[in-house]
């Protein structure tokens, strides 16, 4: 193996240097502000993906890159599109009993949320509008701003790192009932509202969640 290795986090950049601050380039946009993370890490990266080139940066917060200003006045760090996404257990379940072989069966993480509920029904998701978190005065809003498209990066095996492709699970599957167009759909992108306290409220692990509901957004 590689072993494991342990880097501080650099804040600040330089104008020169291992530690200096880099352009980044998501989905053909450029984001100005990355600090270069060093040296050693990047060999470490290199060694373990067997490529050259690679570095790792980090986003200051200094650095804003906003979400689609069509669709949601936010921002995010170097994720896909948006900060959250928000999936259930409940329709991971539905998509894995609708699998024809169940060796195929995936867990939540090939999807990748940051937010998984659980007590709801499968896909009652898609119809959020707004979501609460918390109860009391702790608690964190979201608006549902869209169905998540799901790539080809869901078919790749984390402890493999083997990809399916196109045809592979769960796409395969996901494309017999969850498709909108060409896409198909797994998940919903949020954004965050603002919160009155001085100091955001903590999201944890069992905290009862409340949403008001569009029937018309159900896919």
């Amino acid at each position: 193996g590689f072993g494991e290795i342990e880097v501080p986090i650099i804040v600040r950049g330089t104008p020169d240097g291992e530690h200096k601050i880099r352009e980044v380039e998501i989905w053909e946009k450029k984001v100005q502000g990355a600090v270069d993370q060093g040296d050693r890490i990047a060999m470490w990266l290199e060694n373990v993906l067997g490529k050259k080139g690679i570095r790792m940066v980090y986003m200051t917060d200094a650095t804003v890159r906003p979400t689609n200003p069509k669709r949601a006045d936010s921002f995010v760090s170097f994720a896909d599109g948006y900060p959250y996404l928000l999936a259930s257990e409940e329709s991971l379940a539905e998509l894995n009993q609708r699998m024809e072989h169940k060796e195929d069966n995936v867990g939540i993480d090939r999807f990748r949320p940051n937010i998984v509920l659980k007590g709801s029904k499968a896909f009652a998701e898609d119809t959020f509008n707004q979501i609460q978190f918390g109860h009391s005065k702790e608690v964190l809003n979201f608006r549902n701003v869209k169905s998540c498209e799901r790539c080809i990066m869901t078919t790749i095996n984390q402890k493999t790192a083997k990809l399916g492709g196109l045809k592979a699970e769960p796409l395969k599957t996901l494309k017999t009932f969850r498709a909108v167009g060409e896409e198909v759909m797994f998940g919903v992108n949020l954004v965050m509202l603002p919160h009155k306290a001085s100091c955001a409220p903590v999201l944890t692990v069992g905290d009862p969640v409340f949403a008001s509901i569009n029937p018309a957004r159900a896919i």
